[in-house]
């Protein structure tokens, strides 16, 4: 009997000669299995063909050999099927192969209808399908996405993937269903990793060789036999453990650190182990473990499940947190090594994780969420059982739960975040249109159930459709994270099932930062103010920045510019401003400088402000004149109140602290004429009198108002300028009644007699003109010096009387004149001639009388002086020598010249005081034949001599107002000691006596005091008393009624050779008496014995 098989639809046409048998799906499955195939189906229907015979066989014996002769053309169908190899893989469209070109289409279809074959996928399995696709028309088979091999085949050695082709013609009844099998392949894609870096283990010191204690392995998501793991190691190597491990379902594994030898822990207490764990790829990849082994002072048994796998069974409407099925172990042990817990595995997907859990106590897994149903969808379910010893064991089963449709199901919305995180990431400088993240919808129901359309409302971004159920969301607009940072999106899906069903999702976009913002103080400008004289490290101010941006973008670091970091400092996090440097508000009153505040971001951005720094004055600036000796003039004579100088100080402190009050400091005399007015105007408060005193020297202060208040001091130079206010006084000559008599014998040119006047002035009102106002042939007279001159021989008899009218005129402005008349009688030989006896007699009489007057008044001014002399020589000692005490409470400082003027032999430079006590009156009786009176006017009135005179400035090194020294009390002119008189020495003067008393700068460094004049209570005179720093010069002058009393005292280097000081003084006295005819006077010294000099 011979069969046909061959491939026809179901249900075909019965043929001539030919019986038919149709074999169900059933049917065929039955068959197969009696004969241990596989479970499978098929939607074919094979027919079998008998030739027609006489004798039929019967049913059961034909379906007998049916199944006899399906084993072997099932087997050359699965021999026909298509077997491809490829590996996983994360390129979308990866080739797989072509369908027509792995079978023998072209054959079976023929070549005329091989042009015309459709090709499409069979089957439900949406997983599967949802990996592959393939070309209608050319047969060319690709992955759809990533082809990831842990994915689809979790905790499989062995991923083959099976999925059916159906090739029909589209122009006639062909049709082929070739099963397709695709093995792929695993890539070494997947490193050991494991739970915990680093764990910390206790093991007792009594623990035996070959106790081993269990630890959390490491899991790899490959699951082949050549990438999956394959070895532990530990080290180092000496240490007193090795690994025995052994590989679990879900991909890691059970590791068992074994003691190898004696643990001690008195010798070692801790061990630190790397264990390292490795794959079979070439070079292998590897995770490490660090364990901290602490030997301490045992659970061999782990909990053990009822069965090895556990089927279930659920309809997809289950109530959550409804009991689906209890999972049971048990652990042989006792106590805490025998009490178990359940937990899911934690190393499987987040899907199992979140639609069950399980009970850690009871091990009843419950539903967490809504189960969804798919065609041949299973959900594997990891289960572990722990004891709870303190190094707990852990077995594991596995759990395959099958969902059961009932009817329209809700669709499920799948968000694939593009940033790989749970919060979806997009920069805010991204374009519109940048994907955020996938959304993927399934609906496992069919026609208008499965139909679903999802919108989202949100003004930044929006859903684009990709294609059926899938979109991205993308950007609508643009970003801003300083003004918005994280965005909320939800997405609602609904299919088109009655009722609909409606779903949503939410996540969250945060927007990462980009620099795009600089930092911003808080304020512009910050100013702030510090006293001058800080100390280093002051704080000045606290700037602070902010920046919108986050992270790196936002760390703000502060910086002066380079100026400014020269006088402060920043500290760079927290922005203090401190003082570098101390500050001098006199120097810089205001200082600006830049700040600024960067950004850690790249590139950086920065911000700037200012700083103002105002320096507050302290008053530590003295005000300073702007010169140290004010000298000013003022006319005698002048009301009192007017101005006469202007002070002027500056002081560098402001406000209060600079301003200047000026003053005269206390223990000036209150009888200076002279009044300091607040603002520095210097008026007088009497009438001046030049003549009285020329000059005036006296200190002024300027004081500021600071709080405490600062001085300084300087010195005012008062000279009073002459008024032509003094008419010439005539003094001489002094005839009886104005008439003298002269020699008939008398020749022309003879100086008969010398007219002698004296003006209190000085200058030009001071300088004398005589003139003879009558006009006499017979005299003239020398305008300069007064003499009077015959001008020719007399030729008249004797007894003729001459009447002279002599003016005497200044040189001032407005000139004061003054006039006196003498009368010349002509007598013979050098007798006094008259007219008559009675003439004669009464011009003896008078002379006679004058003589005897002068005669009488000398000899009681000589006996008056010296007695006062001598009552006044211990009164000098206490007064003007004695160590420590005043010479006067009054004085004027004046200079004398170098000792190269005052004594031709020393040239150590001299300071010279003097004093002057008593008033004006004493110049009008003294008499020198000179225009201008004596020598020593020239030290009060001539104001070109005087020019630059420092003399009334403050601390001069003179010895005015101070106590003498011991050596100047040893060379008192009143000293003991014996006494002699010695004619001087006769002759003309020879130098300038106004050169004694040129002036000379002197220092500053003792109190300036004025000196009024005094009367002298003994003798009514006035009186000038001179001395030097030591008494190698000092003379004092007398100026009494009945003429000068000189009293030198001086030093020699040699005996008799006299100071010319002294020498002048007494040519020039004796000058005036060989003028005034009297005798010439002799030098008066004290002759003492002080450390070998003589003097």
């Amino acid at each position: 009997m011979d069969f046909i098989a061959e491939h026809i639809p179901i249900y075909g046409d019965l043929h001539k000669n030919v019986i038919k048998y149709l074999i169900n799906d059933q049917d065929l499955i039955d068959c197969l299995a009696i004969d241990n195939w596989i479970v499978g189906s098929s939607l074919f229907v094979y027919t079998f063909a008998q030739e027609k015979k006489k004798k039929q066989l019967p049913v059961k014996d034909l379906l007998e050999v049916v199944c006899f002769l399906l084993l072997n053309i099932y087997s050359v169908i699965d021999g026909n099927s298509v077997v491809y190899n490829v590996d996983e893989t994360d390129t979308p469209a990866t080739y797989i192969g072509t369908i027509s070109n792995s079978t023998n289409l072209k054959d079976l279809a023929g070549k005329d209808d091989f042009g015309n074959l459709k090709y499409t996928f069979l089957g439900t399995d949406s997983q599967i399908l949802s990996l592959f696709k393939i070309d209608e028309r050319t047969s060319r088979l690709e992955t759809k996405g990533i082809l990831d091999r842990e994915s689809v085949c979790e905790f499989t050695k062995i991923c083959s993937l099976s999925l059916d082709i159906a090739v029909q013609s589209t122009r006639t009844s062909f049709f082929l269903k070739i099963p397709v099998k695709i093995n792929v392949n695993d890539l070494n894609d997947n490193a050991p990793v494991f739970d915990k870096p680093n764990i910390t283990l206790s093991l007792s010191e009594a623990s035996l060789v070959g106790t081993k204690v269990t630890i959390d392995g490491a899991r790899d998501r490959d699951t082949s036999d050549t990438y999956s793991l394959q070895t532990y190691q530990v080290s180092p190597a000496n240490t007193p453990f090795s690994i025995e491990f052994e590989k679990k379902l879900d991909g890691t594994s059970i590791v068992r650190l074994k003691v190898e030898k004696t643990l001690d822990r008195e010798t070692k207490s801790s061990y630190q182990l790397e264990i390292v764990a490795k794959d079979g790829g070439s070079p292998p990849q590897s995770g490490t473990l660090f364990a901290n082994i602490i030997i301490t002072d045992v659970n061999d048994n782990p909990p053990n499940f009822e069965k090895p796998q556990y089927d279930i069974t659920v309809k997809e409407d289950v109530n959550i947190s409804s009991v689906i099925g209890t999972i049971k172990a048990v652990d042989l042990d006792e106590g805490d090594n025998g009490r178990v817990t359940y937990r899911l595995s934690s190393h499987q997907s987040d899907t199992i994780l979140n639609l069950f859990s399980i009970d850690h106590l009871t091990g009843e897994l419950r539903v967490s969420k809504k189960l969804s149903y798919a065609p041949g969808k299973k959900y594997q379910i990891i289960i572990e059982a722990s004891d709870t010893a303190d190094q707990p064991l852990t077995s594991q089963t596995r759990v395959i739960v099958v969902v059961e449709d009932v009817g329209n199901s809700a669709p499920v919305i799948v968000v694939n975040l593009l940033s790989g995180s749970n919060v979806a990431h997009i920069t805010e400088y991204a374009n519109k249109g940048t994907a955020v993240a996938h959304i993927a919808v399934h609906d496992d129901d069919t026609g208008d159930n499965g139909n679903v359309y999802c919108t989202m409302m949100s003004d930044y971004f929006e859903l684009m459709l990709l294609g059926n159920k899938e979109y991205n969301v993308v950007v609508k607009q643009k970003l801003d994270r300083e003004q918005i940072p994280n965005h909320r999106v939800s997405i609602s899906c609904q299919d088109n099932g009655k009722p609909p069903f409606n779903v949503s999702s939410e996540f969250n976009i945060e927007i990462d930062d980009e620099n795009d913002s600089p930092p911003k103080f808080s304020s512009i400008q910050y100013t702030e103010t510090i006293f001058e004289g800080n100390k280093k490290g002051d704080v000045i101010v606290q700037v602070f920045a902010i920046d919108s941006d986050q992270g790196k973008n936002a760390e703000i670091y502060y910086f002066l510019d380079n100026e400014g970091s020269k006088i402060f400092s920043v500290d760079s996090t927290t922005g203090v401003v401190r003082a570098g440097i101390e500050l001098d508000r006199e120097q810089t009153p205001t200082i600006t400088t830049k700040i600024f505040a960067i950004d850690q971001g790249t590139p950086s951005m920065t911000g700037t402000a200012d700083i103002v720094v105002k320096i507050l004055d302290l008053n530590d600036n003295s005000p300073k004149f702007e010169k140290e000796v004010f000298p000013m003039e003022v006319f005698e004579n002048k009301e009192s109140g007017i101005e006469i100088g202007q002070l002027f100080a500056q002081d560098l402190d402001e406000g209060d602290n600079a301003k200047i009050v000026f003053n005269l400091p206390k223990g000036t005399p209150i009888d200076l004429p002279f009044l300091v007015l607040p603002h520095g105007q210097i008026t007088t408060n009497k009438v001046l009198d030049r003549e009285t005193q020329p000059s005036y020297g006296f200190y002024v202060i300027a004081y500021d108002l600071g709080y405490p208040p600062r001085t300084s001091t300087a010195s005012v130079v008062v000279t009073v300028k002459d008024m032509n206010d003094h008419r010439p006084e005539i003094k001489g000559p002094n005839y009886a009644n104005n008439t003298f008599s002269i020699s008939q014998s008398s020749k022309a040119g003879r100086i008969i007699t010398t007219v002698v006047a004296y003006d209190k002035d000085k200058d030009e009102n001071s300088d004398l003109v005589f003139s003879i106002l009558n006009t006499a042939a017979y005299f003239s007279i020398d305008p300069k010096s007064g003499a009077i001159f015959l001008e020719k021989d007399i030729d008249v008899s004797p007894g003729t009387t001459f009447s002279l009218e002599i003016e005497v005129s200044d040189k001032g402005v407005y000139p004061q004149k003054s006039f006196m008349t003498l009368t010349v009688v002509i007598g013979t030989g050098e007798q006094t001639a008259a007219s008559n006896t009675t003439n004669m007699v009464i011009v003896i009489v008078l002379v006679s009388l004058t003589i005897v007057a002068s005669t009488i008044i000398i000899a009681v001014i000589i006996f008056l002086r010296r007695v006062d002399r001598n009552a006044k020589a211990t009164k000098s000692k206490s007064d003007y020598y004695s160590g420590g005490h005043v010479i006067d409470p009054s004085v004027t400082v004046f200079s004398l010249p170098d000792d190269s003027i005052l004594c031709s032999d020393k040239k150590k430079k001299k300071e010279v005081s003097f004093s002057i006590d008593d008033d004006q009156d004493h110049i009008d009786a003294l008499q020198l034949p000179s225009k201008t009176n004596h020598p020593f006017d020239k030290m009060f009135v001539d104001k070109d001599k005087r020019q630059g005179d420092d003399s009334h400035s403050i601390g001069s090194t003179s010895d005015s107002g101070r106590g003498n020294s011991d050596d100047e009390t040893s060379r008192s002119p009143h000293s003991t000691g014996n006494r002699t008189q010695h004619k001087g020495k006769q002759g003309k003067h020879s130098g300038n006596s106004d050169s004694l008393f040129s002036p000379r700068k002197i220092s500053h460094s003792q109190p300036l005091l004025y000196s009024p004049s005094k009367m002298n209570e003994q003798h009514g005179s006035r009186q000038l008393k001179y001395h030097t720093d030591n008494p190698r010069n000092i003379f004092h002058f007398d100026q009494q009624e009945n003429g000068p009393v000189i009293d030198c005292v001086t030093s020699f280097d040699q005996k008799w050779n006299m100071c010319s000081l002294c020498y002048d003084l007494y040519e020039e006295l004796n000058t005036y008496y060989s003028v005034v005819g009297l005798p010439q006077i002799d030098v008066l010294y004290t002759e003492q014995k002080n450390n070998g000099e003589l003097s």
